[in-house]
């Protein structure tokens, strides 16, 4: 029996982001993410939904957190049975990122529903129970931490190239071997203000990323997302097709956490007091929480009275932003 350390993420809406920080704050690397990281924001704009919103972030390996410790395999790879191959690797202390078939996983929404090609992390495992320690996404799409036994995982981990038959993506048959690293945390204003900057600009910063898999959609970057939730919202008022996703809602509030967290974070560093800035990013967060209610509400009851208050919501959130950013810049620059 080997169980790593792992604790609930700041970070807990997506798994390429969420199990990274699960893994990182036991170490309480927060600070070092937190400072240059998760600042750029995309929006990647299909016709009859926004897809769900995504940090502009490199894959695991790139993390510096991880680059010297870990390594990266594909399922090709793997020559042995997957389930010896887990306990030798978490015996090692390797936290284990793969995909696998949450059909055959009782923990998924997917079970016994429906096939899902999606990425669990595995962190323990009992012999005696025939069990390994999984965090993945629960029945309410939560991040959650399970036991799944040796048989469910076998099954799903050697199901899952059926599903490539139907969707044949090479980043599902990737396996991460994740072991973290102490990172002394620096503070550097420069590279924050440029990193700020080009979220207030929307800038196209996708090059600066290591990202191994794209979409064949229009993408947007940075404070320009709101536009086009915007956009999308009002043609939701005259089109019942437009999927209005509330998970965007709350990656959206997660980012406004992170940016909160920074400034809290940077002004202590610097010797900044402002607390005009600080009540305003709480005055967004406060008001996306009331847009994702509304909308919420909307995907229940299909009253579009719902829509309009969030489309003023949006707009008066992207105003509040815009001069929140406006004022952060300039407080940096004179410290």
């Amino acid at each position: 029996m080997k169980v790593l350390p792992l604790v609930y993420p700041t970070i807990d809406s997506l798994p390429q982001h969420s199990y990274i920080m699960s893994i990182l704050e036991v170490n309480h690397q927060i600070d070092h993410l937190i400072f240059d990281k998760y600042i750029q924001f995309k929006v990647d704009e299909y016709k009859n939904e926004v897809a769900v919103l995504d940090y502009c972030e490199d894959d695991f390996l790139s993390f510096s957190q991880f680059k010297d410790n870990s390594y990266l395999l594909t399922r090709r790879e793997i020559d042995v049975d997957i389930i010896k191959f887990l306990v030798e690797h978490i015996e090692k202390e390797y936290y284990i990122f793969l995909h696998v078939d949450e059909y055959f996983l009782p923990f998924s929404r997917a079970y016994r529903n429906y096939n899902l090609g999606h990425g669990i992390m595995i962190y323990g495992y009992n012999e005696e129970n025939k069990t390994f320690n999984v965090v993945g996404y629960d029945i309410n799409n939560k991040f959650s931490f399970n036991l799944v036994g040796y048989s469910e995982l076998r099954k799903s981990y050697e199901k899952l190239p059926e599903y490539f038959k139907i969707n044949n993506d090479d980043y599902l048959k990737k396996i991460f071997m994740l072991k973290p690293k102490f990172v002394e945390s620096n503070l550097n204003k420069d590279l924050l203000v440029c990193l700020i900057t080009e979220y207030k600009h929307s800038a196209n910063t996708i090059k600066n990323y290591a990202k191994d898999y794209y979409t064949n959609c229009n993408t947007f970057f940075g404070i320009s997302i709101y536009k086009v939730l915007i956009k999308h919202y009002r043609l939701a008022l005259y089109d019942e097709k437009i999927n209005l996703l509330t998970k965007n809602f709350y990656i959206l509030i997660e980012h406004k956490k992170l940016m909160k967290d920074r400034t809290e974070f940077t002004f202590k560093k610097m010797g900044i007091k402002n607390t005009e800035l600080l009540e305003c990013i709480n005055v967004i967060l406060r008001d996306l929480q009331i847009a994702m209610n509304l909308n919420i509400k909307f995907n229940l009851t299909k009253d579009k009275k719902n829509i309009i208050k969030i489309l003023n919501t949006l707009e008066k959130v992207y105003l509040m932003e815009v001069n929140f950013l406006n004022k952060l810049l300039l407080t940096y620059k004179r410290f």
